[in-house]
């Protein structure tokens, strides 16, 4: 019998050390989470901000820290809009501060090829020096922004020897552009670099610097993604990566982290698209009014371009009941209105008058097949003042739609917001 129970116990042992054995060989041929391929590369801890006091006024600055490959995560494709975003109120407070001063996003900064590493600079291993061809991309940079190319001429570019812990990659009072460039820069980095203390340069001409340094320093990152410099921002900020065979090298550049690029990114899409919906209405206006006679003259009627435009269903579901009424009589008034012989311009101004009725009563994204954008409130602001008067005549009574009040208030609208083409 003990014969018996041994002879289990040992057969028992032995499938138990190859079990062990056998998962022990699996794990050491699987890749571990550090060598998988990932979107980027994101350590929260390392993107905590220096203290104000630390950094000088008007400098960006990098940070390196040596990290265990443990610590690196995957980034992941969720929707921006959706993801948790470092700084993200104060990243939306300081879009609205940029477009109340009169700051839109402008077309992207035109790279003709890839961005390469100045050959005069690759020979160099510390100290200043000058490079022409430096001088020559920072004046396109300078010219983009509107500024004077003679902030090139005076720039000064240093190399010097990194360490560990946050060094200044470059600094600027708005009359002198100093730019740093350690080991383990690419084009991508100086480019971004250059930019940055540009953008500062173009805020301070336009008087605009925040009194708190890290909120100043934020305010110009977003200036210089608004200003075009999106695409060279993506493949410049977020984590370079130096691999050791005992640990890595994360390096960051700049005061905002790659998810917040991609945000700021997203939002100015949305602002542009924004800013564009005048350029969807002339456009369905256009489609409508091209079949032309051989005098080069529309017979379409208003109401071709209403019918097109006007989505009763959107309006029902947008707008309350009292509103949607007065769209549903205006669109019922152009149906009644008769074709006519015009130019395509005339055509054009036609259907801005009657569509600037419509406008008046609530924003155009309620009633049509116009796509809301994120921004789309912040430029219809402006026109909330005259739908309250608008409104206000038609609740004291019925018949003030297109009386000699509302027309006046309408002439004052369509002047402010339709005089555009």
């Amino acid at each position: 019998m003990l014969g018996f129970i041994f002879a289990f116990l040992l057969i028992a042992g032995l499938f138990v050390v190859a079990v062990i054995g056998r998962e022990k060989l699996q794990d050491e041929h699987k890749p571990k989470d550090w060598e998988k391929p990932r979107m980027g590369i994101r350590r929260e801890a390392s993107e905590e901000q220096p203290e104000e006091s630390s950094i000088p006024n008007n400098q960006a600055y990098r940070e390196s820290v040596d990290i265990e490959p443990q610590d690196v995560v995957n980034s992941t494709e969720d929707d921006i809009f959706y993801t948790v975003i470092k700084d993200r109120e104060k990243i939306d407070a300081h879009v609205k501060f940029l477009l109340q001063k009169g700051i839109f996003p402008k077309n992207d900064f035109s790279i003709s090829s890839d961005l390469y590493l100045p050959s005069d600079l690759r020979n160099v291993s510390s100290g200043s020096f000058a490079s022409k061809q430096l001088k020559s991309f920072m004046s396109k940079i300078l010219l983009h922004f509107g500024l004077s190319v003679l902030l090139a001429e005076n720039a000064v570019f240093n190399v010097v020897n990194e360490h560990d812990g946050v060094s200044i990659a470059g600094a600027t009072n708005g009359e002198r552009i100093i730019v740093n460039f350690a080991e383990g820069d690419d084009s991508y980095h100086i480019a971004a670099i250059i930019a940055h203390e540009c953008a500062h340069c173009y805020l301070l001409r336009k008087h605009i610097k925040l009194d708190n340094e890290a909120d100043n320093e934020l305010l110009t990152e977003i200036a210089t993604l608004f200003l075009g410099f999106s695409s060279i921002y993506e493949k410049a900020y977020g984590y370079k990566v130096t691999r050791r065979a005992s640990y890595m090298r994360v390096k960051k550049l700049g005061y905002i982290n790659s998810d917040q690029v991609d945000y700021i990114t997203a939002v100015i899409r949305h602002i542009k698209e924004a800013q564009n919906s005048n350029n969807f209405l002339v456009e369905t206006i256009k489609s409508i009014s091209r079949l032309q006679d051989s005098n080069g003259r529309t017979s379409k009627s208003i109401f071709d371009f209403i019918r097109a435009y006007v989505a009763l269903s959107v309006a029902a579901s947008h707008l309350d009941s009292f509103t949607c009424a007065y769209i549903s009589k205006l669109y019922k008034y152009y149906k009644n209105v008769p074709s006519f012989a015009a130019t395509e311009r005339e055509y054009m101004q036609y259907c801005l008058q009657a569509i600037s009725h419509f406008d008046m009563i609530a924003p155009r994204y309620d009633f049509s097949t116009e796509r809301k954008s994120r921004y789309s409130d912040f430029f219809d602001e402006p026109k909330k003042e005259y739908r309250e008067r608008a409104l206000t005549l038609l609740k004291t009574d019925t018949d003030k739609l297109f009386s000699e009040e509302w027309n006046l208030l309408n002439y004052e609208f369509y002047n402010e917001f339709y005089d555009f083409y």
